[in-house]
């Protein structure tokens, strides 16, 4: 049976009331640098759709821990804007503007998957029994077959409410159901999925609250579910800056930062891969020594002792 996945895609709300929940793409789009951990579990009943519901989730349980982080956007997708790197081993390459959120391609356990027609995820503005849909096709090798790959995608904010997680109780939250239907085609035969996504959301938060996914393919089937955990709104992550100097930069970078302790400092490169320059330390400075990276871009972030993640800065290293 051929190995199925998932790449996690990343939602968020904007609230303007209590029943009216409005999102637009700059309410949703992750920031790089950022990193949210979550669960993933059994399926259960997504629930009843419709307005002022509470979807109790809380009886889930992890099956796996995993984390997701934005990173900067791969130069072998330029339309990109930011990669989504899981840490099961999946990347999603992603254009996120104020309209849309538009997959370019993605690596799904190291099978490249290139977009001729790119698959629009979300269309914005998005509320309660808002919808949309849109085509797509792509082309990979698995297995040592070329693949090609045709369907649509189609989105619906069905309800908005309270949602329950192990994490805690959500209020003025959207779901949204998705809908993936597509076709590969190749030398052996075809292959057919839908694919049924339930997502909750809420405004401020770059990741869902929890997930629902039911995969039917014509070789078999999987159903699992996700859910979010640790601090999760902009208000607990607060992205704060710091000091980095000097830059651009050569063989050292200075950094430093009054918001607390510093428990790790992290350099990703431009196609958003880790670099070994990156250090754990205990203190409020640091200086780090970068003489083993290539001339280019690179973003940094530090993560305090208390969790919280800064801002991403980017360096050009001479």
């Amino acid at each position: 049976m051929k190995k199925l996945y998932t790449i996690l895609l990343v939602l968020g709300t904007s609230s303007f009331g209590f029943t009216q929940v409005t999102l637009q793409g700059s309410d949703v789009n992750g920031v790089i640098g950022e990193t949210f951990n979550y669960e993933q579990t059994d399926w259960i009943s997504p629930g009843a759709a419709g307005a002022s519901q509470t979807w109790d989730l809380s009886s889930i349980s992890s099956t796996a821990s995993s984390s997701l982080t934005f990173n900067a956007p791969n130069a072998s997708f330029p339309a990109s804007t930011v990669t989504q790197y899981d840490a099961a081993g999946s990347s999603l390459y992603m254009e996120q503007t104020n309209a849309a959120q538009i997959i370019h391609g993605m690596d799904a356990g190291g099978t490249v998957i290139t977009y001729s027609n790119p698959q629009t995820h979300l269309g914005f503005p998005l509320s309660m029994s808002s919808s949309g849909n849109d085509t797509h096709a792509c082309t990979f090798t698995s297995g040592g077959f070329p693949f090609d790959r045709a369907g649509s995608t189609t989105w619906e904010v069905d309800g908005w409410g309270t949602v329950i997680t192990p994490n805690g109780t959500y209020t003025d939250v959207l779901r949204v159901k998705q809908t993936q239907t597509y076709v590969d085609t190749y030398a052996g035969g075809t292959i057919d999925y839908d694919v049924e996504i339930y997502s909750w959301m809420k405004a401020g938060i770059h990741y869902p609250l929890a997930s629902m996914t039911n995969v039917v393919t014509s070789l078999g089937s999987n159903q699992y579910g996700t859910y979010a955990t640790g601090p999760l709104g902009v208000d607990e992550l607060n992205n704060f800056a710091f000091n980095l100097s000097p830059n651009p930069c050569q063989d050292i970078i200075h950094v430093s930062s009054t918001e607390g302790t510093i428990e790790s400092v992290r350099i990703v490169d431009i196609s958003g891969m880790e670099t070994p320059a990156g250090v754990r330390v205990q203190t409020n400075d640091e200086t780090i020594d970068i003489s083993s990276l290539k001339s280019g871009v690179y973003f940094v972030t530090l993560q305090l002792s208390d969790g919280r993640q800064s801002k991403a800065q980017k360096i050009v290293k001479l």
